[in-house]
C-alpha cells in the first residue's frame, strides 16, 4: 500500500490565533432537488416507528423519501 506525503505544517497553512479565516473555496455539495432543506423533527409511537420502518425495508425507501412523498400528496389536495 503506497502512502502519500502529507503536506508540512509551515507558516503558509497555519493561520495565527485570531487571524484564522474560512476558506473562500465552497466545499459544500448542494442538495439533490429543490435547493435548501430544512430539518423537521417528528414524535412517533414506536408501532407507527416500526410500520414506518417496514414500509421502508419492503419497498426499499427511506423514512425522508416516504415522509416526503406522503406529505408531498396530502398538501397537493385541495384541503380546507
Amino acid at each position: 500500500m503506497s502512502r502519500t506525503k502529507a503536506a508540512s505544517l509551515t507558516g503558509s497553512v497555519i493561520a495565527t490565533k485570531g487571524a484564522a479565516a474560512p476558506s473562500a473555496e465552497n466545499t459544500s455539495s448542494p442538495a439533490k432537488d429543490e435547493g435548501e432543506r430544512i430539518a423537521v423533527t417528528v414524535r412517533l409511537t414506536p408501532t407507527d416507528y416500526r410500520k414506518l420502518k417496514m414500509h421502508g425495508v419492503n419497498r426499499r425507501m427511506s423514512n425522508q423519501e416516504i415522509i416526503v412523498t406522503a406529505l408531498d400528496e396530502y398538501l397537493s389536495k385541495d384541503v380546507k
